[in-house]
């Protein structure tokens, strides 16, 4: 058993040990190593045909809305969009113990957070800025923002948001439902 093993290691060693290898690498030009590495560049130009996934977009906005750490009070969002008229709607049911200066705060920074959702599907849409607009996407879009107690959602003359602006309005102040 021992020399079975003794010549077992031997005719190990002697192949490995006995074999010449030889490794020869050419290496590139710095021409070649930067065109192997070259990444293509991206198309940074603002393109007018971007066509919105619309159901994607509701989709975002409702997700955006009903985030209870923005929006702490949201019970639902409803958002609905008329491509051919160029009318977005978006109606947030509240907790019915929400102040009316929460609610009107909800549907300006509603706006605002909508507008962001869907501009990044197109980044030609402006983002929105407090005080100074609620985004690009309301030159191209009309928009009615009402935000509602959950318990009377239903009944339009007890919502405490209930206002439209324009397609090119991108900004003023709203006021609370009379």
């Amino acid at each position: 058993m021992k020399k079975m093993i003794i010549a077992f290691a031997c005719g190990a060693f002697l192949l490995t040990g006995c074999m010449k290898s030889t490794v020869t690498t050419t290496l590139p030009s710095i021409e070649e190593e930067t065109s192997m590495m070259a990444v293509p560049t991206p198309d940074m130009e603002i393109h007018d045909d971007i066509v919105l996934d619309w159901e994607q977009g509701v989709n975002d906005i409702g997700n955006v809305l009903q985030n209870l750490n923005y929006y702490p009070k949201i019970k639902d969002v409803s958002v609905m969009v008329d491509d051919d008229k160029k009318e977005i709607t978006i109606v947030m049911s509240v907790e019915d113990d929400i102040t009316p200066e929460e609610a009107l705060e909800y549907a300006e920074r509603g706006l605002g957070d909508s507008n962001n959702a869907v501009g990044d599907q197109d980044f030609s849409i402006a983002k929105a800025e407090d005080d100074v607009t609620y985004g690009g996407l309301y030159e191209r879009y009309g928009v009615y923002i009402g935000v509602a107690p959950e318990s009377t959602k239903d009944d339009e003359a007890t919502w405490l948001v209930n206002e439209h602006l324009e397609k090119g309005e991108s900004f003023r102040k709203l006021q609370l439902a009379k």
